[in-house]
């Protein structure tokens, strides 16, 4: 993955790097000898193996000291495994396990660091896409970006 340049994208490359590269969640949504089945916004149209993870952002704010320097930039981001099965308990284990992993988490990058991340509060949905019924469970998460040299 290249090296992110703005806090949205550190904040991307956190999530997807926390939730690929834990064994628990790797096992559950990598194929053998594929990636990781987790996906910014959804998965890919045409994706046959699941279950999958998908994280969107959903907006944020900036805390502005004085002179207006950002300090820290607060982005909100729902992120949620699905299944087209029945069974709900499959996932909503998988989503347990997403809230471990992100919760409190902090990352190092070149440019900035997360600071902190925090589990909001959970969601539970189900959608239809082409007439397939999914099952969605997990977390809003607040991720605390601090760039450097703003």
């Amino acid at each position: 993955m290249s090296t992110p340049v703005s806090a949205v994208a550190m904040a991307e490359a956190f999530i997807f790097q926390k939730l690929a590269g834990d064994t628990t969640i790797a096992a559950a949504v990598t194929a053998t000898g594929g990636t990781a089945r987790v996906f910014e916004g959804h998965a890919p149209e045409g994706t046959s193996t699941y279950p999958v993870i998908a994280y969107a952002y959903l907006g944020g704010a900036d805390v502005v000291a004085v002179g207006g320097h950002i300090t820290t930039s607060k982005l909100r981001y729902r992120v949620l495994a699905a299944t087209p099965s029945a069974d709900k308990s499959t996932i909503d284990v998988l989503a347990q396990r997403i809230g471990q992993v992100l919760h409190l988490a902090t990352m190092q990058f070149t440019q900035g660091y997360i600071n902190a991340c925090f589990r909001l509060f959970p969601l539970t949905m189900v959608s239809v896409d082409s007439g397939r019924e999914f099952r969605e469970s997990g977390f809003v998460f607040e991720v605390h970006v601090c760039e450097q040299n703003q």
